[in-house]
């Protein structure tokens, strides 16, 4: 067993797959910022391309492209600063997060991880 598994955590079976250098700026041609005409300030809104992401994304390409649609139409898009925080350990809510794009660091607080070494 690996060192810090708790010997109920479930196996995980994943495979490895490389994504493209530039897959990040492949999906970020998908978004559009939309602007209402003739006025210079005021809100704007996002359009992100259903079909790009279909193409383009390694976890949102195996849904069916309506179901995906769908996802969007019924989704907030959030966009996170350098060292902003996504989701706290022990924070409960009822979201799922896709990152659509970018990196996130994963941490695990020190406490839960000695529990695990002493279990």
């Amino acid at each position: 067993m690996e060192q810090g598994r708790h010997p109920q955590d479930p196996e995980l079976i994943c495979t490895e797959k490389p994504l493209p250098e530039n897959i990040e700026e492949e999906i970020k041609d998908g978004f559009f910022e939309l602007k209402q005409k003739f006025k210079d300030v005021g809100p704007s809104s996002i359009y992100i391309s259903h079909v790009t992401l279909h193409e383009k994304h390694p976890l949102l390409c195996k849904i069916e492209i309506e179901t995906l649609k769908q996802l969007l139409l019924e989704s907030s898009v959030i966009y996170l600063s350098v060292n902003q925080t996504l989701y706290r350990y022990g924070s409960q809510d009822n979201f799922v997060y896709v990152i659509l794009f970018g990196k996130l660091l994963l941490q695990v607080p020190d406490r839960l991880r000695s529990q695990r070494q002493n279990d």
